[in-house]
Order: C-alpha cells, then sequence, then structure tokens
C-alpha cells in the first residue's frame, strides 16, 4: 500500500468532506464547509481497510443519528456506492 504525503493526505480529505457536503443530509442550504467532518476520518479508515458496505452504513446510522435525523436506507445505500466509486477511482491501494 502506497503511503500518502501530507499534502496527498489532506487532498483525499478534502475530496470526502466534498462528497459529505453534497449529500448534505441536513439538508441546509448554506451549510458550513466543515459541518460533517467529524464523519470524515471513519469513512476514509473503513475505505482504506476495505471494510464491507455494512461497516461505512452502521458509521452512517451513527451520522445520522448522532445529528437527530432518521436514516433513509436507500440514499445511504447510494452515497456509500459514491464513497466506494470515488475511493476505487482516485485512492485505492494508499494509506496515511
Amino acid at each position: 500500500m502506497r503511503r500518502l504525503s501530507k499534502e496527498e493526505s489532506r487532498q483525499r480529505w478534502r475530496e470526502v468532506r466534498g462528497l459529505w457536503n453534497e449529500f448534505n443530509p441536513i439538508g441546509a442550504p448554506d451549510m458550513p464547509e466543515d459541518e460533517y467532518e467529524g464523519y470524515v476520518g471513519p469513512c476514509l479508515r473503513i475505505l482504506e481497510q476495505g471494510g464491507p458496505d455494512e461497516e461505512m452504513m452502521a458509521h452512517l446510522r451513527f451520522a445520522f443519528g448522532n445529528m437527530g435525523l432518521k436514516l433513509h436506507e436507500p440514499e445511504a445505500l447510494e452515497f456509500v456506492e459514491r464513497l466506494k466509486a470515488w475511493w476505487q477511482s482516485r485512492w485505492q491501494g494508499t494509506s496515511v
């Protein structure tokens, strides 16, 4: 597994944070850029370790519960697929 440079690691973080911001489970139009910051790291760890979809769904259930939201499975599964596709196309085989 290739270790990322500090800048690559920051870029990877920004990209997955951007995916969370596009997903925007809270649904507010003008969210701070770092609104979902606390959920980025666990997503990256799950992806980096090749965790199963259910592990990512468990993280999303936790995140949604933490935000006081109800998880809608179809949208959550679609987000998991987006995360995996992003990971496979950009960062698979890397670690921090």
